[in-house]
């Protein structure tokens, strides 16, 4: 269990700032390096990959993935629809921004399966306490972070 904490921890610290990108630029770093090529599959709704890790930090970085979501929940630092909540409220408050993630108003509510998925995450004792409640300030950081990112994309699209 020490053994596994720590991995948990090691790897949140790895995985804690992941910046969103255009679909073109990650394209661009997969040309750029000489890895296996592939075709990243890219989120339209939050601008990260689908099959490939975007951390710089990570030994997994721009490697292919069959699924990235299994990557994510190795890391167990993911906070369902934070990116998207980030990107559709940029242009509001940062404290409105991470009180409406903390609350999950933000969540995919068309699909009733993958909604209670979310939701039970996003309640759950690891999210909200472990990760929201007592790292409030990195999360703040990362959210006025991303908020600039999502900002400078859509100047660009």
């Amino acid at each position: 269990m020490i053994l596994a904490d720590r991995f948990k921890k090691e790897m949140t610290q790895l995985h804690i700032r992941v910046l969103p990108e255009t679909e073109e630029s990650i394209l661009l770093k997969l040309t750029g390096i000489h890895l296996e090529q592939f075709k990243a599959k890219f989120n339209n709704v939050s601008n990260l990959a689908r099959n490939t890790c975007l951390s710089p930090l990570c030994p997994f970085y721009l490697h292919k993935m069959s699924n990235i979501a299994e990557h994510v929940r190795d890391v167990d630092c993911v906070i369902p629809g934070f990116h998207k909540a980030v990107k559709m409220m940029r242009n509001r408050d940062h404290e409105a921004i991470y009180k409406a993630i903390k609350e999950g108003s933000h969540l995919n509510y068309t699909n009733f399966i993958e909604y209670n998925k979310q939701k039970s995450r996003l309640s759950s004792d690891r999210v909200q306490r472990v990760l929201l409640s007592k790292q409030k300030e990195i999360f703040m950081d990362l959210i006025a972070e991303l908020a600039a990112s999502y900002k400078s994309i859509s100047l660009h699209e």
